[in-house]
């Protein structure tokens, strides 16, 4: 069981990458940092009041309306195929389960949010997983870092390598909030965090 739900997310986070990435600019929603550092109007795993695993879709819709245009967000529902079930706002992405809870919410920030702010705010993360985006998993380079106290799980930019510097001033590129049983079978297989420096 546990392979066929890695592909799943798998599946979701790749095709809302794929949308998010087509978006343009004037298509990009600023909510600041989505309450991240700021804790504004909360803090992970919420996000503008939704939170994972208890916020239901329509409770979702009721509440980005005053910043998004519910109706010109694109949804889908793949399950029966193996694939996800959600919906993209601009540059939020909200995952669904087939009872309309969210199950994951990933933000791309517009504001600036830098890693030793998020470290700040939740403490350093349990892991790290770094991948390469090129073919065969070459490069580019990114990291995923990986918070177990709050279900969190925050991207940082790619760089070339072979050689990952990782700063008090890495900005974050994208984060996600997960149920905490939907993070566990995201989380996998990590490494042990080393602190700031190379990877």
């Amino acid at each position: 069981m546990r392979f066929p739900r890695v592909k799943i997310l798998i599946t979701f986070i790749i095709s809302s990458l794929l949308l998010i990435s087509c978006s343009k600019n004037d298509e990009i929603i600023d909510l600041g940092d989505g309450g991240l550092s700021s804790g504004d109007p909360c803090s992970a795993p919420c996000f503008q009041n939704i939170t994972p695993g208890i916020t239901t879709k329509d409770q979702a819709i009721e509440i980005l309306q005053f910043d998004l245009n519910p109706k010109k967000c694109d949804y889908w529902d793949n399950l029966s195929i193996g694939g996800s079930r959600g919906m993209l706002c601009k540059n939020v992405y909200l995952g669904l389960t087939e009872k309309d809870i969210i199950s994951s919410i990933s933000y791309t920030p517009v504001k600036k949010v830098f890693l030793e702010d998020v470290i700040e705010k939740y403490g350093v993360p349990d892991c790290y997983y770094e991948s390469g985006s090129g073919v065969e998993n070459t490069a580019p380079y990114l990291i995923r870092l990986y918070f177990d106290n709050v279900y969190m799980v925050v991207y940082l930019p790619e760089q070339s390598g072979p050689i990952y510097l990782v700063q008090e001033e890495t900005q974050i590129e994208r984060y996600l909030f997960f149920e905490k049983a939907e993070y566990l079978t995201y989380k996998g297989h990590c490494e042990e965090w080393g602190g700031y420096g190379e990877y």
